[in-house]
């Protein structure tokens, strides 16, 4: 089962709050590569973290994970960084040898496919951001996992939705400026108070022809890869397949080609960018030290197939 949230931190919380979860022990393994909101999030909730080792290869080190105390905690979360899938069944295995609740989180790379399975529904709990890997949604996050069919706007409805119950018709104004409603809620911050996802994006979610998308992001990888090989520069993940929607292509960074890789950058019209941004509490300073291996570049096109400027 998937429904359908304003972001994947909203469709957490609302989770850990449901009573199968919300009298559970505060307690969670992180990875130790990994992005600030992640860690404040729990933070906010007041768990308890300790953070596991990512190895080189972006996969989970076992090793460090079974030298953990796992007693002492209740959830673990896993990431499929960038899209790509890590080494999911293991971490399964051991969540349930050791009694973790396994949260999968494939936030970077929303309709992904592995060995015939959508990422994010292989853990208990499961999260997607189709409005990081898709480009012109206002906003959109979905929970994988068994549970019924969430009525979020009982809860909490938002505004467009507001608009529509009083209006009680469907004015063809209302579709025409749907997107600018939208727009216009998501930068005043009134579509932060509901936890479902606008119109807009949803309408464009549940129409978007993901084969055809993922073959638009496939071909724009295999041209990039053509241009960054010639100029011998290291491409991490080669074996993206079209089963995937992966966030970014992963570069291994080199001293050797920084400059010419530059160079490439601007000649080629794209962006190098690093992951994830400096934390800014200085007692995380020891993580994310594979930071500095990896370039990336963003492979997100718009809904209808274009690249965003």
């Amino acid at each position: 089962m998937r429904n359908y949230f304003i972001n994947s931190r909203s469709a957490l919380d609302f989770v850990l709050k449901s009573k199968k979860y919300r009298n559970l022990s505060k307690s969670i393994l992180l990875p130790d590569y990994i992005c600030e909101e992640v860690v404040d999030f729990f933070e906010k909730r007041s768990f308890s973290i300790s953070f596991y080792k990512i190895k080189n290869n972006l996969d989970a080190d076992l090793k460090d994970l079974k030298k953990k105390k796992t007693k002492k905690f209740t959830f673990i979360l896993f990431v499929h960084f960038f899209g790509y899938p890590g080494n999911i069944n293991k971490i399964k295995n051991f969540s349930k040898k050791r009694n973790l609740v396994l949260i999968e989180d494939n936030a970077h790379g929303y309709g992904g496919i592995y060995r015939d399975k959508a990422l994010g529904t292989f853990g208990e709990i499961g999260i997607s951001s189709p409005h990081k890997t898709i480009k012109g949604l206002y906003s959109g996050g979905i929970l994988y996992g068994k549970f019924k069919k969430i009525q979020l706007e009982k809860l909490r409805p938002n505004i467009l939705s507001k608009v529509k119950k009083i209006i009680k018709i469907k004015l063809p104004i209302i579709s025409m400026f749907k997107e600018f409603f939208n727009n216009f809620l998501t930068s005043s911050g009134d579509l932060n108070k509901s936890l479902k996802i606008d119109d807009f994006s949803y309408d464009k979610l549940i129409k978007l022809n993901l084969k055809k998308y993922k073959l638009i992001k496939k071909n724009y990888f295999l041209k990039l890869t053509k241009v960054l090989e010639k100029n011998n520069i290291y491409i991490f993940h080669k074996d993206y397949s079209y089963h995937l929607n992966p966030w970014f292509l992963i570069i291994k960074r080199s001293k050797r080609y920084e400059k010419k890789l530059l160079i490439l950058s601007k000649k080629h019209r794209f962006d190098l960018i690093t992951w994830p941004s400096k934390f800014k509490n200085k007692r995380y300073k020891r993580l994310n030290n594979l930071k500095k291996n990896f370039y990336f570049i963003d492979l997100s096109f718009t809904y209808d197939g274009k690249k965003p400027n």
